[in-house]
């Protein structure tokens, strides 16, 4: 919208500029009382615009709420009140599984896997953070220096 307002006032600039013929003083006031109109009606078309990027910055924020409460409450019903306050508050500990992890950081960067007679090893990279785990179990976590 901004751009469609600014192309027709370089557009109808362009032709003023453009025009062969001078100007007398009154076609020059009308000219200018008109521009001035224009410029009068464009900044109460950014008010509008501003007004409403705040309503829509408002919802986004209401829903991201709503988001994080729906969130929490299907955590809840998978994993039990303590566990989700944990996962809600973004905590990391020793004996979560990969899900919860995956829960609150998403897809890592890369998975490497290990089978030994003994379990097996998974590492989830993300960024300079590699976190262990045994047998689905987070074990430790490293973070590069």
């Amino acid at each position: 919208m901004k751009y469609f307002f600014t192309l027709i006032l370089s557009i109808y600039f362009s032709q003023f500029v453009t025009a062969q013929q001078k100007m007398n003083s009154s076609q020059y006031k009308s000219e200018f009382d008109s521009l001035t109109a224009f410029k009068t009606d464009l900044q109460k078309q950014i008010e509008l615009l501003k007004t409403e990027v705040d309503t829509l910055n408002s919802k986004i924020e209401f829903n991201a709420n709503l988001l994080k409460e729906c969130d929490y409450r299907r955590m809840i019903k998978k994993y039990g009140k303590e566990v989700a306050g944990r996962l809600a508050a973004e905590r990391i500990w020793k004996g979560m599984t990969e899900n919860m992890l995956l829960e609150i950081w998403g897809k890592p960067d890369k998975i490497t896997s290990k089978k030994e007679k003994w379990g097996i090893f998974t590492q989830y990279y993300y960024g300079k953070i590699t976190f262990f785990f045994k047998n689905k179990k987070l074990i430790d976590w490293e973070e590069e220096k």
